[in-house]
């Protein structure tokens, strides 16, 4: 018998006051002694922008914090396909210890991404054969005008799959493509083991089972961790699979906890508050609509439209006369769009 491991987050949206908690508890899963192996997936949308120090980073801040995390494979969410300019999604992971498992996103000219695979087949100590493919949310739309590809998911396993089929024992797709989707893939790819999902935000305490397929997904914002149990006979074949949740509020706090979570925060407001955008005259000043409407000149210039359309809502603040810093702009829209 052979006993495996899985813990998991998904969209933990630089929440980085969660990530001390979490950090310790998936390297305590990692030195597990009770089971045979332990492996960490995360399904995307780590990422956002809307964090002072994820925008002055661009996210690399991310990727050097999730280093420590000892992930064995991520996938991408659209926070970072989207949120993020082309130039900036092909350095993110430069400098990330951990691959990225993607299928269903290419270059304009068809090419896989230099920063990700389509799969990967991890072999356990005791010979077992896990093949994990990675997919996120396809959005035809927003990822063309950001010169990337993206595939229908349907489309991308009906090709994938037929290509790895026997060279694994067990099939996990790590997927930032939401519940319904994922119970879509459950439903008409029976060979899929187990999904550890995200994107759709829902929260499935004790996994859902469709057909043969276990589904998981922990939420948002690392409020829970998965951890998911396993078990093998000595022919490699899935004698049970128990998927699990874990609250982060009920997890240990040290006292240095709060003083690093700050401390992220801080450094993301000054290096942003250090750069400076644009000297505004008065008009602008504690005028919202000021604000939208040369937002709204801008997308339609970029765009050669007559017309551009956005939903005011994203405005949190209006801009204000003399300096605008980059540490104004994320206060006033700290959700990045792109054009659609």
């Amino acid at each position: 018998m052979e006993k495996l491991r899985i813990v998991h987050t998904n969209d933990l949206h630089s929440h980085f006051e969660q990530f001390p908690k979490i950090k310790r508890y998936l390297h305590q899963a990692q030195n597990d002694k009770s089971v045979d192996q332990t492996f960490t997936f995360d399904a995307g949308d780590f990422m956002d922008r809307s964090h002072p120090l994820s925008d002055a980073t661009e996210g690399q801040a991310n990727i050097k914090l999730m280093n420590e995390f000892n992930y064995d494979a991520i996938t991408i969410g659209n926070n970072e396909g989207i949120s993020n300019s082309h130039a900036v999604l092909e350095k993110l992971f430069d400098h990330a210890n951990f691959p990225v498992i993607l299928a269903n996103l290419r270059e304009e000219d068809e090419s896989m991404p230099k920063w990700c695979t389509s799969y990967k087949i991890f072999e356990t100590k005791k010979k077992t054969r896990i093949a994990v493919v990675g997919l996120t949310a396809a959005y035809p739309m927003t990822y063309g005008p950001n010169h990337w590809h993206v595939k229908l998911i349907s489309d991308t396993l009906d090709r994938l799959l037929p290509t790895i089929k026997g060279q694994y024992d067990m099939l996990i797709i790590v997927s930032h493509i939401g519940l319904r989707m994922d119970r879509y893939i459950a439903h008409h790819y029976p060979e899929v083991n187990l999904i550890v999902g995200g994107h759709s935000h829902d929260y499935l305490p004790k996994g859902e089972k469709v057909n043969k397929t276990w589904i998981t997904q922990t939420g948002k914002w690392g409020q829970h961790v998965g951890d998911i149990a396993i078990q093998l006979n000595d022919n490699h074949q899935i004698v049970s699979i128990v998927p699990n949740t874990v609250k982060t509020a009920d997890l240990p706090s040290l006292e240095s906890d709060q003083a690093k979570i700050t401390a992220w925060r801080k450094q993301g407001e000054q290096m942003l508050q250090s750069r400076q955008i644009a000297k505004l005259p008065a008009k602008f000043n504690n005028d919202k609509m000021a604000a939208i409407q040369v937002s709204l000149d801008a997308i339609s210039n970029f765009a050669g439209t007559d017309i551009a359309v956005l939903n005011s809502g994203l405005f949190l603040t209006p801009f204000h006369q003399g300096i605008l810093t980059e540490a104004d702009l994320q206060a006033a829209l700290p959700h990045p769009m792109h054009v659609v």
